[in-house]
């Protein structure tokens, strides 16, 4: 291996790390956010979703 190849595969997998370390903060934040609507929708609630907008 050459080294652009040595330092594309560094910045690669700084960019790995950081991806994950990001999803890790964001999972928490999407489960509370789910949680916290209701575990049934009425039916004409679910069919105006989005039309709204």
């Amino acid at each position: 291996m050459g080294r652009n190849a040595r330092a594309w595969h560094r910045e690669l997998e700084g960019r790995h790390r950081k991806l994950g370390e990001q999803v890790g903060k964001l999972l928490p934040l999407l489960d509370a956010a789910i949680h916290g609507e209701p575990e049934h929708v009425p039916a004409a609630e679910a069919r105006s979703y989005g039309s709204s907008a």
